[in-house]
């Protein structure tokens, strides 16, 4: 969370309660949940100095390419696009790179509430998959308040046509290129899909503009994503802390939120006539790769019923203390295993599946597309079945254990997919929070002497996905 967006959202807020005595509550109740975020901060101080020092600490891939001597190197600040903070830094396995195999590429968008993040903040994560082979890219782009979550995703769109073109440069295969994002960077790597997927689908029809790019990378992977902003909205509304996020600032205020969501993008290219049993999933297409995987025993065995089945933890506005323990009362305990979850869930999803399923495109937002939309509100991205039909598999990652974004907006994403068929899949992870997936990474170790961490199933998981070699 950015700190000083945080005190200018409270300070808005403050100002619209008429009473001094409203006033003075909310301010307590502000005062509290600032206080939890400034000490979140602190505990984080020591992932920041491992982080840095990573990121400092590791050679030049210019000093060291026919050295040898190296495992990773990096090249910091390559600029894909004109705006300040458009830089990318690459993290390439030398050693790979010497011996002239071509490598899987991971393109990775951070998060940050759309206003804050910074690229180093994710070299523990870039020198570990690049340790298993992977060219890993981690771009920076502009934030809130100097630009839009529309500016940010053709940013991000631009960063993906920068290393379809230079991945060869440094090694990598530009035919095997996932993009990644992680909470906020998930949500602007979905919005730059669905515009490239649009743009691949015209071009093929003979009807694509000169400036789009429709080259589309090989599979998306968004890991705690945010992909239907009012859905979001009305959670941190209960957690009370919408006013210090900047999601809404971010979008352009209430009036954009169903053009800044995926899911209501999506939806509208569900065939109007689709029901669950008639809408064919493409997930197939995945089972020989994801078969093996940790998340996905858990992440089938949830996903089985529509959303609604579980909804989101509620929150009662009060002090930090009080909402953390009202929203680890709401969540489900977390399983000891799938199979457990699987078993305790058994009979919510047959009572679940005996009713009518609800029709998807009136479900997925309480800001649906409509044809009478207001004029100030922006239009929203028309998006067809035969447009769906582009886009590349999508693989939803998320935490069971992850309150600051629910693990419901990723299973409303995926049922989005399975309706408008397209090929995904949904891990779920019972002990992994919303930080654990950019800071609970640590590399392997440089000689035998020293201890191994072991990795969480998540990390494992998204190293396989990324075609890279565990070690």
């Amino acid at each position: 969370m950015s700190v000083l967006e945080a005190l200018k959202g409270a300070q808005l807020e403050l100002s619209a309660i008429p009473s001094y005595a409203g006033k003075a509550a909310r301010l307590s109740q502000l005062t509290r949940l600032l206080a939890g975020e400034l000490f979140g901060m602190i505990r984080v101080i020591p992932f920041g100095v491992r982080a840095f020092w990573t990121y400092r600490r590791l050679p030049l891939l210019s000093r060291t390419l026919h050295a040898g001597h190296t495992e990773v190197t990096i090249s910091r600040g390559l600029r894909y696009a004109p705006a300040e903070r458009t830089l990318m830094d690459v993290y390439a396995p030398a050693t790979q790179r010497v011996h002239g195999r071509l490598l899987p590429v991971a393109l990775f968008c951070h998060g940050g509430v759309w206003a804050h993040g910074e690229r180093w903040h994710y070299a523990p994560m870039a020198k570990r998959l690049a340790q298993a082979g992977i060219l890993t890219a981690v771009i920076g782009y502009s934030l809130y308040p100097q630009a839009s979550t529309h500016q940010m995703g053709v940013e991000v769109s631009q960063a993906l046509s920068w290393i379809q073109d230079h991945a060869g440069d440094y090694g990598g295969n530009p035919e095997k290129i996932s993009l990644v994002g992680h909470s906020a960077g998930a949500h602007l790597a979905m919005m730059a899909l669905l515009g490239r997927a649009k743009a691949a689908r015209a071009q093929k029809m003979g009807k694509a503009q000169a400036t789009s790019d429709a080259r589309l990378p090989s599979q998306l992977i968004g890991m705690c994503g945010v992909y239907d902003i009012a859905r979001h909205y009305a959670y941190e509304e209960g957690r009370g802390v919408a006013s210090l996020s900047t999601m809404k600032r971010a979008v352009g205020g209430a009036a954009g939120f169903a053009a800044a969501s995926p899911a209501v993008i999506l939806a509208q290219a569900a065939p109007s006539q689709a029901s669950d049993g008639q809408a064919q999933s493409s997930t197939g297409k995945l089972s020989a790769i994801t078969a093996q995987l940790q998340g996905r025993a858990l992440g089938q065995a949830v996903s089985q019923a529509r959303p609604g089945l579980f909804a989101a933890p509620t929150f009662q506005k009060g002090s930090a203390a009080d909402q953390r323990n009202t929203s680890r009362t709401n969540l489900p305990p977390a399983p000891s295993s799938p199979s457990a979850i699987a078993g305790g869930l058994s009979d919510a999803l047959q009572s679940e599946q005996a009713k009518p399923v609800p029709d998807t495109a009136q479900q997925g937002s309480s800001l649906r597309p409509t044809r009478s939309e207001p004029a100030s509100q922006p239009a929203i991205m028309s998006f067809s079945l035969e447009e769906a039909s582009m886009l590349p598999p999508v693989i939803l990652m998320h935490g069971v254990q992850d309150l600051t974004v629910p693990r419901q907006q990723s299973l409303e994403m995926a049922w989005q997919l399975h309706d408008a068929k397209v090929a995904h899949e949904q891990l779920l992870y019972k002990d992994a929070s919303h930080a654990d997936f950019a800071t609970d990474w640590h590399p392997l170790p440089s000689t035998q002497a020293q201890p191994a961490h072991q990795s969480p199933d998540f990390a494992a998981d998204l190293i396989h996905l990324l075609g890279g070699s565990p070690k």
